[in-house]
């Protein structure tokens, strides 16, 4: 029923004809991609999550004549919602440090689409647990692999079935598990070599 709501409220028929949800978190100004990527599904909509500026936005998304087919949802601390209702995740970042809901899409049993040059991009193993973009600023190959998501459902899910097997390997416990050994080899290997400071003689 929650998952009915929402995809109502995002604009989606309640007679459960064809529909297609990305859920993305970009930068307002990486929309390019989206005017040839969901030309398999003309039913498909891009929900961007963020932060950012709504009306720019939305200038955007008119100018490329794709209005009808974005929704912002702007800041949301209830990403899950999303994950449930989308068939795509995509984050095709210039920089980002890790990128936390990567691994939570991943978790959810999303199929993602990432860019390189977030740190979790390093768990990806493209066409086999996700997708990976090579160039964030490359709206081509963006979009052909969108569309290549979009017609494959089996494709879909099998990046989703093998991506959350890969997220369920970093679960906290296992994080505070390797940090712990982390610090375990630290203090073995300061016992072993305790450190000396060398005092330099007064002039």
């Amino acid at each position: 029923m929650l998952l009915n709501n929402l995809l109502e409220l995002l604009g989606f028929p309640k007679d459960g004809g064809v529909r297609s949800l990305t859920f993305a978190c970009i930068e307002i100004g990486d929309m390019k991609f989206w005017k040839s990527g969901c030309q398999s599904s003309r039913d498909a909509k891009l929900l961007i999550a963020g932060p950012g500026d709504a009306g720019a936005c939305g200038r955007l998304a008119s100018a490329l004549h794709v209005e009808d087919r974005v929704i912002f949802a702007g800041q949301t601390r209830d990403s899950w919602k999303y994950y449930a209702a989308g068939d795509i995740f995509l984050l095709p970042t210039k920089y980002e440090a890790f990128g936390l809901a990567i691994l939570e899409a991943m978790a959810t049993g999303l199929p993602v689409l990432v860019s390189v040059r977030a740190g979790a991009a390093e768990l990806i193993r493209d066409g086999v647990n996700g997708m990976r973009i090579e160039r964030p600023t490359d709206s081509a190959a963006i979009a052909a692999k969108i569309e290549s998501l979009l017609k494959d459902r089996d494709l879909r899910r099998r990046l989703g079935h093998h991506g959350r097997l890969t997220a369920l390997e970093y679960n906290w416990d296992r994080v505070a598990e390797q940090t712990a050994n982390v610090y375990d080899g630290a203090m073995s290997r300061s016992k072993r070599h305790p450190y000396v400071a060398a005092a330099t003689p007064a002039a």
